[in-house]
């Protein structure tokens, strides 16, 4: 087993070593609709069913035109 001392040990792998940060993978736009769009969908209150249904159609229209 190879074990690392220094400054480089302690970076995380997703890391770089120069510290320019994390990378960061975003979600797309419209996959957070149609993810609040599912919530919206699930709950138990009149009128969400609807209105959830109508927000994963505008997020999966969004994803259709590339957001």
């Amino acid at each position: 087993m190879v074990v690392s001392v220094g400054a480089a040990a302690a970076v995380a792998p997703t890391q770089s070593v120069s510290g320019a940060g994390p990378k960061e993978r975003v979600m797309r736009t419209s996959t957070i609709v149609v993810l609040i769009g599912v919530a919206l969908f699930l709950l138990p209150i009149p009128g969400t069913f609807i209105l959830g249904t109508l927000v994963v159609l505008a997020g999966l229209a969004a994803r259709l035109f590339g957001l």
